[in-house]
């Protein structure tokens, strides 16, 4: 169970989240003559999270993009990008949380205006407007980043956050810890944090429906780059974007890397030797040549 200091710290990290998630918040766009041609846009249905421990209950979500340099690795103008601040009136991170376009349920439809520039999923969280940095998972151990060009509309189709299940009796989420999180953060059950994940997925039956408005304009899918990291901005959880499975995918990947690397290695050394060959070569050819024949003419 969480300790009295974690409480504490719990209530601490609680403000400081809550203070980084309100000012993330995007700017929704709801019909076409609100399109700016300077301006990229972020469209996605964000799925409620399914939640079955003691039953099955369902939560719904919240998720936060951020903009990423991705030459210094981190979430710009923090960390070790502190040097490469957004531009002064421009947004760093926006959120898809109250600012939806369409809603059916639990399940939410956006179409956010950001910067062009290089962006990150920074993480996702049970949509509360109050509540425990606990509540939020910070996918700083690896994400995905993609580049949003001014025009463009980039079509996520469906984003699920999931929370796995844990054998864990202390993670199973109850109303009653949930509240205990939010309004008795020294007394009472909190619930053992448990971090989410993210998948991303087509649209399908049953899901959300675009706009006549939205279906007709040109979308493009993301180009998403895979293993980016970044500090714990979110004051809440960590993991990668795909969990467990992401460990196996990032070892496969620093291997792929490495392999790479030596190959190049081995191919720059082998023309290297070709061409130190050749130049000996090209010496001894020089020095077993016979003397220049207008030379001896004129001895």
């Amino acid at each position: 169970m969480i300790t009295g200091m974690a409480r504490i710290w719990i209530l601490v990290l609680t403000l400081i989240t809550l203070s980084i998630s309100s000012a993330g918040h995007g700017k929704a766009v709801r019909k076409q003559d609100q399109f700016d041609p300077e301006k990229a846009y972020l469209l996605f249905q964000l799925d409620p999270i399914l939640i079955e421990d003691n039953g099955k209950s369902i939560q719904r979500a919240r998720v936060l993009f951020s903009r990423y340099d991705s030459e210094a690795g981190d979430v710009r103008g923090v960390g070790k990008a502190a040097d490469n601040p957004v531009p002064e009136g421009q947004s760093l991170s926006v959120e898809g949380f109250k600012n939806h376009l369409v809603k059916a349920k639990k399940k939410r439809l956006y179409l956010l205006a950001v910067e062009p520039d290089t962006w990150t999923i920074q993480g996702t969280g049970i949509g509360m407007s109050a509540g425990p940095p606990q509540l939020m998972t910070s996918f700083s151990l690896g994400s995905y980043t993609f580049d949003v060009k001014p025009g463009q509309i980039i079509d996520f189709g469906v984003l699920t956050p999931v929370r796995p299940i844990s054998d864990n009796p202390d993670t199973k989420l109850t109303a009653g810890k949930l509240l205990g999180a939010m309004f008795n953060p020294f007394g009472g059950e909190i619930v053992e944090p448990v971090p989410l994940t993210l998948t991303l997925s087509e649209r399908a039956e049953g899901d959300i429906g675009l706009p006549d408005w939205i279906a007709v304009l040109d979308r493009v899918k993301p180009e998403l780059t895979y293993g980016n990291r970044f500090g714990n901005y979110a004051g809440g959880l960590i993991n990668r974007i795909d969990g467990k499975a992401g460990r196996e995918r990032a070892k496969r990947a620093a291997e792929a890397e490495a392999q790479a690397q030596a190959e190049a290695k081995a191919e720059a050394e082998k023309k290297a030797a070709a061409e130190a060959k050749a130049e000996a070569e090209a010496a001894e050819a020089v020095e077993d040549s016979p003397a220049d024949e207008t030379a001896h003419a004129g001895a």
